[in-house]
């Protein structure tokens, strides 16, 4: 039976029960769909600015961290996660973070959704939070500004990061949908291609941030 009290409809037809999310009911185009429709800041910036967009950004700079570090084997699998990092969001919206603090219950909710959203997509990938997290900030001390939002206010941790050299395109979200889902499916493939050929598996490589 499912639990309509905690259930949603989603743009492709799913039923998602939110509180206790099933892999199965999961799929990359309503993750898409959703994240080209919210907007980063809570809405607070000068122009639309999609968690979709924000999450291409994302992978981009992962992947340019992973292959400073000589650790290009895993540039593909960081991309992966780097892109997925915000697609809770498609099932239990946007929220800034200042109002997550004051939220513990999202924060549950939360890792249960990334925890279905990992199942889902990508079971075979090593943890890459920590990574993902570093990226997450350079990329938020790097819209802020581009959006005309006044960091003034915000915690020192913020004002000691370096931002990064990508420029926003604002993407529309029928823009940002399909490219989304166009490095999605290419992420995917390459993954799989490196997998095939023996050049990655999870037995012989270990990933240690550094």
């Amino acid at each position: 039976m499912t639990d309509e009290k905690h259930t949603i409809t989603t743009s492709h037809g799913h039923s998602v029960n939110v509180q206790t999310p099933e892999p199965a009911t999961l799929v990359i185009e309503d993750v898409a769909h959703a994240l080209s429709n919210l907007c980063r800041f809570g809405g607070h910036g000068r122009r639309f600015y999609s968690v979709a967009e924000h999450s291409l950004y994302t992978a981009t700079l992962i992947t340019r961290r992973l292959r400073a570090l000589m650790l290009e084997p895993w540039c593909v699998a960081g991309a992966i996660a780097a892109l997925l990092h915000d697609a809770a969001e498609a099932y239990l919206v946007d929220i800034p973070r200042p109002v997550k603090t004051l939220l513990p219950m999202y924060g549950e909710l939360e890792a249960r959704m990334l925890e279905a959203i990992r199942q889902r997509f990508v079971p075979w990938a090593p943890n890459f939070a920590a990574e993902v997290k570093v990226v997450d900030d350079i990329m938020l001390v790097t819209e802020a500004p581009q959006l005309e939002i006044d960091m003034a206010n915000w915690s020192a941790k913020y004002q000691c990061i370096t931002p990064c050299d990508i420029t926003l395109s604002m993407l529309t979200p029928s823009e940002a949908e399909p490219m989304f889902l166009d490095v999605y499916h290419s992420l995917m493939t390459k993954q799989q291609q490196w997998q095939a050929q023996g050049m990655w598996s999870l037995e012989d490589v270990r990933y240690e941030r550094v």
